[in-house]
């Protein structure tokens, strides 16, 4: 254990973590937390065997705690940022989206339940901060192209949603897309966790989702999300210039000649060139997925 981790289960078990908020004084969630309610009121610190480390990012110094809620013992995460000013602003931007009416509706489905943001001094020296989120899985531990139809289309689905009205939200850039940041509930549903990097959306999303079943033109970057882009290619929603496609390791180039035809012939591709630049393209998606094999992408910060 060391000195950071100390410190935060310290925090923990004291009695100084006091409720802050930060864009909804009036908030009223779940647990009746009202402004200056306590940390330990929320939480059940009398419980020994809690809390368990969940997680540690060693970018943010941020750790991850399992606790249990007083009022009817379920599991929750506490993301805790002890002696850390990087930690801290992570926490704090992440906690401000959460607070925001624009996403209210999402939380407890794409996105966790949120149940406050608290901060107190320990030892009268290190400033702690800690947000409680509700626990609601495990992360994926495998890329996403390797789930179901049903799951990868729910995936998209919520994507969609955080891009469009009412959380009007980036997630993040398209280079910060972890396949870890997707959970699965306990209903099979997906839940995006991890909002750090997120940033109010700048004006509309052209193109908050691609369609499996369909076969569209793909507008330019300038026109679509990078963060859709990249998720919708880790779904095999989408091969690049080609157009949407349902990607499957089982089709074979005349499958995907058969259901981009029209669309290909429309472009001026007979059926040998349509042949040649699908057969280009499904080499550089199989190249990504091995690509993303290798990466591991190791830890959630949920």
């Amino acid at each position: 254990m060391d000195s950071r981790d100390r410190l935060a289960r310290d925090a923990l078990k004291s009695q100084f973590m006091r409720r802050v908020y930060l864009e909804r004084p009036d908030h009223d969630d779940s647990q009746g937390c009202n402004a200056g309610s306590l940390l330990h009121d929320i939480v059940d610190v009398a419980d020994n065997s809690y809390p368990r480390q969940f997680h540690y990012s060693r970018e943010t110094y941020v750790y991850i705690y399992v606790l249990k809620l007083r009022s009817d013992g379920s599991e929750v995460l506490c993301k805790v940022a002890a002696a850390s000013l990087t930690g801290e602003k992570r926490l704090v931007q992440e906690a401000r989206m959460y607070e925001s009416p624009n996403t209210a509706s999402l939380q407890g489905t794409v996105m966790p339940k949120y149940h406050g943001l608290f901060q107190g001094d320990v030892n009268s020296f290190f400033k702690v901060t800690c947000m409680i989120l509700e626990h609601c899985g495990k992360p994926l531990s495998r890329p996403l192209i390797h789930e179901d139809f049903a799951f990868r289309d729910a995936v998209l689905n919520a994507y969609s949603q955080l891009h469009t009205a009412p959380a009007m939200l980036v997630k993040g850039d398209a280079s910060e897309y972890k396949y870890e940041d997707i959970v699965r509930r306990g209903n099979g549903q997906p839940c995006l966790v991890d909002y750090g990097s997120s940033r109010p959306h700048r004006g509309d999303c052209d193109q908050p989702r691609f369609d499996f079943k369909s076969f569209t033109p793909i507008p330019g970057t300038d026109l679509s999300c990078g963060e859709i882009l990249e998720v919708s290619k880790a779904a095999g929603a989408l091969m690049d210039s080609i157009g949407p496609m349902h990607y499957h390791p089982k089709k074979t180039i005349a499958d995907y000649w058969r259901s981009a035809r029209s669309e290909m012939m429309a472009r001026g591709y007979n059926e040998t060139g349509g042949h040649e630049v699908i057969q280009k393209h499904l080499e550089e998606y199989k190249n990504y997925l091995k690509d993303m094999e290798a990466l591991g992408k190791p830890g959630n910060d949920e």
